[in-house]
């Protein structure tokens, strides 16, 4: 019994020493520079569609486009108190302001429509409701809104003057 108190006892001295030595190792080593502050904002999308779904509240699909994966709630069809439709920006594009992705699909109720439903449809009757599950042409990722300082201007700006290749990253 004896012997096992030893060797627990010199376990546990085992064990703080290399603690110990680890903490001595942080606090020597050189310092450390702090984290860049990262302010949380959505990612800027803007994309073409082939046809003008604008106001029809979209939807994400599987990859595959068999189910639907991603749905909103009517009552989450608002950004600062405003039904989230895109915005219209130049030569066909629009400003993404509910979150979609390139597995985006369109539904047969508009934005205004889907916000007075009391409850979100069943997911069967959600999907019966698509009206287009490839419409988009083009989808650009670009950035974060906090990178912008007007970013409808700036959009703008960079689609007038053809150069969504050499700023922003095409995802479709």
């Amino acid at each position: 019994m004896k012997r096992f108190l030893i060797l627990m006892l010199t376990a546990a001295l085992m064990v703080s020493c290399h603690t110990q030595k680890e903490a001595v190792e942080t606090t020597t080593s050189e310092p450390q520079k702090p984290a860049v502050s990262q302010v949380a904002s959505p990612k800027v999308v803007i994309y073409k569609m082939k046809k003008d779904y604008s106001q029809h509240v979209p939807v994400t699909l599987s990859a595959d486009k068999k189910s639907i994966v991603s749905y909103p709630h009517p009552r989450d069809v608002y950004t600062n108190g405003k039904l989230a439709i895109p915005t219209q920006l130049v030569k066909g594009y629009w400003l993404d302001n509910r979150g979609i992705n390139e597995n985006v699909a369109f539904l047969e109720y508009t934005y205004e429509e889907y916000a007075q439903l009391q409850d979100v449809p069943s997911i069967d009757v959600l999907y019966n409701k698509i009206i287009d599950k490839n419409p988009l042409k083009e989808m650009w990722i670009c950035g974060h809104r906090h990178h912008f300082n007007n970013i409808e201007e700036e959009l703008n700006d960079a689609i007038s003057n053809n150069v969504l290749e050499g700023k922003f990253q095409r995802v479709k």
